[in-house]
């Protein structure tokens, strides 16, 4: 990874968000090849059209899968080591865990009616960009706010 970034420290590790095997097995990498991880940002989305109607191997609708259970399911199988580390650090500060979403949620509309938006997805006037919901994330992290979980 050095020659790509002059950082000798910079390691490249298979994601696939939609993919919840593939979650859990990059988390076991992450904590068995990193003893301390002290950060972990959620900065992945996907948008691809609503009339394509794509779903993942988990059976998820795409948008959902990616951009909300993908990090959801990242956090959780992460959350220990990184209170972990956060607990052995030189100055004693919890791990973060930064999501970043951007201001195209304000667009998005979600019918709450409609009980299995989370596998059928939404009519195309109902799409919702990738980072929409994970605005919720925001507050959630405000009141989480030095608590170390």
């Amino acid at each position: 990874q050095k020659s790509a970034t002059g950082n000798d420290r910079a390691a490249c590790h298979d994601l696939d968000l939609s993919c919840h095997r593939s979650v859990r097995d990059f988390a076991k990498t992450i904590e068995g090849r990193y003893p301390d991880v002290y950060a972990l940002v959620c900065n992945a989305g996907v948008w691809i059209p609503m009339d394509k109607g794509v779903t993942t191997v988990d059976g998820y609708e795409i948008h959902f899968a990616v951009n909300h259970l993908g990090h959801f399911l990242l956090v959780r199988c992460l959350r220990e080591h990184l209170n972990r580390s956060g607990a052995k650090s030189a100055r004693g500060e919890p791990s973060r865990i930064v999501i970043v979403s951007s201001g195209l949620m304000k667009q998005g509309k979600l019918d709450m009616e409609k009980r299995d938006f989370v596998r059928e997805g939404r009519k195309k006037e109902e799409e919702e960009r990738p980072e929409d919901a994970a605005d919720s994330g925001r507050e959630k992290g405000k009141k989480k706010k030095g608590r170390g979980s």
